[in-house]
């Protein structure tokens, strides 16, 4: 989604045989979570986590050394579209928070034979 949350990139809408980038968002921006309860952004290389941020805020991350979270937008028009700018070493992953204070991942298992 672009920081106005207007458009919405086409990741996922071709096929990796037409189009190499498929499932990719290049423009960064990411809606969080799915129904309701808070998540975490945890930076897959250094294991950072950022958040708890509730189920619906729309974040900006970039891939680039360091660790670091930023609050974006302002209160004029829709610049507030956008919470957070979050900057990770590694590529994003977005888990659910429990109420003990851990997160869990839905680990999928292998295909059968």
């Amino acid at each position: 989604m672009n920081p106005h949350g207007q458009t919405i990139p086409p990741a996922g809408q071709t096929s990796p045989g037409t189009n190499p980038r498929s499932g990719q968002n290049p423009d960064g921006f990411y809606k969080i979570g799915s129904g309701s309860g808070d998540f975490y952004v945890v930076d897959m290389a250094t294991g950072h986590k950022f958040g708890p941020f509730p189920s619906g805020t729309i974040i900006k991350y970039t891939q680039a050394q360091g660790d670091s979270i930023k609050s974006i937008g302002s209160s004029n028009g829709q610049a507030g579209a956008v919470a957070y700018h979050i900057t990770g070493t590694g590529d994003a992953e977005v888990v659910p928070a429990v109420s003990d204070g851990t997160f869990s991942i839905c680990l999928v298992p292998k295909p059968p034979k």
